[in-house]
């Protein structure tokens, strides 16, 4: 099953658009595509400073559809009390950079009484709106409580959404606290769109976030 996937992911990897973020490109991506980033959006200028350009890359592993498929399908299947595997969304890399430096999104369901899946210190958690999150100096994690209607409402009110932002144009410069939560910020806006086509109950991630700084992780 799990060979299965990633060939499938592999298709639709290189079937999916790449388009350039803050040019005039006509290709742009379309609204199903899952960490869709508008011009001139909040999440455009968090991407451009993250990056540390407006020329990017964009890599849509899954359509928005087939990604919420893939997560519900991995829900029905978890093992419990074990994380799911990852589910890839997408990747920004700088359009004329060089080497394999990008931001690359992921997402899979954490059992909420797991406590050993914390990113490797010295790292920092926040609270967002009310949603834990946590980052080091180049990946910012969220665990947003999603509960699915109807039959899917028991497994998913005991575990966690998590959505894991990797940025390795970070890596190696001297990664500041504002850096941090505009990452987490980030993330929070691109895990959006996904809780949305899920259908999480509450819409937990409807608010613009507000990102507060809780304690240090050890």
């Amino acid at each position: 099953m799990n060979n299965l996937r990633a060939w499938a992911a592999v298709l639709a990897a290189t079937a999916l658009v790449v388009t350039a973020c803050g040019t005039s490109d006509e290709s742009a991506a379309p609204v199903d595509q899952p960490c869709e980033v508008a011009a001139g959006s909040a999440e455009a200028k968090l991407l451009h400073g993250l990056l540390g350009t407006d020329q990017v890359e964009t890599t849509y592993f899954e359509t928005t559809p087939d990604l919420v498929e893939r997560l519900r399908e991995d829900l029905r299947e978890q093992v419990p009390g074990k994380p799911t595997s990852t589910a890839d969304a997408c990747r920004f890399k700088p359009k004329d950079g060089t080497g394999s430096s990008s931001a690359r999104l992921e997402f899979f369901w954490l059992p909420k009484d797991d406590t050993g899946r914390r990113l490797p210190a010295p790292s920092s958690r926040y609270d967002v709106n009310g949603v834990e999150a946590e980052a080091n100096d180049i990946t910012s994690a969220l665990r947003v409580s999603c509960v699915l209607p109807a039959a899917e409402a028991k497994p998913s009110s005991q575990v966690y959404l998590r959505a894991d932002l990797t940025n390795t144009v970070l890596m190696g410069t001297k990664v500041s606290e504002e850096t941090k939560k505009q990452q987490v910020s980030f993330a929070y806006l691109l895990a959006r769109e996904v809780t949305e086509a899920l259908g999480c109950k509450g819409d937990p991630l409807k608010k613009d976030p507000v990102v507060r700084t809780e304690r240090a992780g050890s």
